[in-house]
């Protein structure tokens, strides 16, 4: 998903940007396929292939050109230089193990939802899909972490968001009319955590807390469990309560964190 802007762009690298985005959506890419995919000449692609091989980036393989592990490098700078990860990992772990399910650590990216850190307690359930999550960006409507940052976000961030990217319907429980959405954030502000009844996966409930630098929204951390294992009070009370204690820590992590080489993500 790229993010449209009205600013200037350099084609050069809108067309390398275009052709890493071809070779990641189809797991790699041959030079055929990706002529057949970007309306450019093939001596255009194969330079800007080049081009990407050289800085690492890509590499050939027998089957075609694929992302390098370079961008592994680049994602973990990223994580370890932020100010939330750092303040809040160990908290996350902690929930992991207390709960013995998913906990996330999600945080806004033009518009949509990333996970900078996940964990799995004991009887976490659908890592497998968890894993494969890990590489798109997630739709926030849908969410518990989602919706609890878009109740703290400007409305007209919120308006904007909406506007770019839908009410997409994940499964029968999809909150996919725009009025509905928005009284939905506002319970989720007054009750200071939202719930997600299988609104994304079926079978999965969760739940999302806010994580707040004095009254900005930096992310949310959140729990996800099967339906059979997320009713009543521990839906509800109990691990709202948990993710409410965790959020408070990781506050206080970041406000008494004085690194000046991390970035407030």
């Amino acid at each position: 998903m790229t993010k449209e802007s009205g600013g200037r762009e350099i084609k050069a690298v809108k067309k390398s940007c275009k052709i890493l985005q071809t070779i990641k959506e189809r797991e790699g890419a041959t030079l055929s396929e990706l002529t057949e995919e970007i309306d450019l000449s093939v001596g255009t692609i194969h330079t800007h292939l080049t081009t990407l091989e050289n800085f690492g980036l890509v590499v050939e393989k027998d089957k075609g050109f694929a992302l390098s592990y370079q961008f592994i490098i680049y994602g973990e700078h990223v994580r370890n230089h932020s100010r939330l990860y750092n303040a809040a990992k160990e908290e996350v772990d902690n929930v992991a193990e207390e709960t013995g399910e998913i906990v996330h650590l999600m945080v806004e990216h033009n518009g949509r939802e990333v996970s900078l850190y996940e964990t799995w307690g004991d009887n976490a359930v659908a890592t497998d899909y968890r894993t494969l999550m890990q590489e798109e960006l997630e739709y926030l409507h849908c969410t518990a972490s989602g919706k609890t940052i878009l109740a703290h976000l400007p409305d007209s961030k919120v308006a904007k968001i909406i506007g770019d990217h839908g009410l997409t319907k994940m499964t029968d429980n999809t909150i996919v009319d725009r009025e509905e959405l928005l009284d939905n954030l506002e319970e989720v502000r007054d009750r200071g955590y939202a719930l997600n009844y299988e609104e994304e996966v079926s079978g999965i409930r969760a739940v999302g807390v806010p994580i707040f630098k004095e009254e900005e929204i930096l992310g949310s951390i959140s729990i996800s469990a099967p339906t059979a294992r997320m009713q009543d009070s521990k839906f509800t009370e109990d691990y709202p309560q948990i993710l409410k204690q965790a959020a408070n820590i990781i506050e206080i992590n970041i406000e008494t964190s004085n690194s000046e080489s991390q970035q407030l993500l």
